[in-house]
């Protein structure tokens, strides 16, 4: 199978001036910017799933442990 040169260079053109019209443009940049925030959020999920679950135990047997063992062993 040949190629012919021009046809090449002519689509090497073609792709280089190729534009998408505006509206894809816009829903492009939502799409990334969505797409971004998501990566963000996910990674909060992440972070507050591991940090904050230890600091929410630490809490609660600081406050409420704290209460129940007093019910549950008076006088000491």
């Amino acid at each position: 199978m040949r190629v012919n040169l021009r046809t090449q260079v002519k689509v090497k053109r073609m792709s280089n001036d190729l534009e998408f019209s505006q509206r894809f443009n816009a829903l492009k940049h939502q799409y990334d910017d969505l797409r971004e925030e998501l990566a963000k959020l996910a990674a909060e999920r992440e972070m507050l799933l591991t940090t904050g679950e230890r600091g929410l135990e630490t809490k609660y047997y600081l406050k409420v442990g704290r209460k129940q063992y007093e019910l549950f062993m008076p006088g000491l």
